[in-house]
């Protein structure tokens, strides 16, 4: 019984081999085929795995795009804070090197020049 099922299979899948055992074409012209058969079978079950993968590809693309805007912003805040940071230890630098330089200057004037 396997051998003739898979046999059955053969021809459908080989328009040939189904003309020759005389399960040829169909009156349109159309030989039965086995994605026509898998498509009676199961094209329901496809159907709704396409609309579920349609959803699920379409969550996944919003959810995406979602992620990628929030890295953006975490990304441009990141800039900004980095930015007022460095801003901050550029002036706290400048501040020391002017104290530091005043200091220099005190002591200079401080000391008794040397011949």
């Amino acid at each position: 019984m396997a051998l003739k099922s898979s046999k059955s299979e053969a021809e459908l899948a080989d328009p040939v081999a189904a003309e020759q055992s005389g399960n040829g074409p169909l009156p349109g012209g159309e030989v039965v085929g086995v994605d026509k058969i898998r498509d009676l079978l199961f094209g329901n079950q496809m159907q709704d795995y396409d609309r579920r993968f349609s959803k699920l590809e379409e969550r996944f693309l919003q959810r995406f795009k979602d992620i990628e805007s929030e890295t953006a912003r975490n990304l441009s805040a990141f800039e900004s804070n980095a930015k007022k940071q460095v801003e901050s230890l550029v002036s706290q630098l400048r501040e020391e090197k002017d104290l530091r330089a005043d200091a220099d200057k005190e002591i200079e004037r401080t000391l008794p020049p040397t011949n």
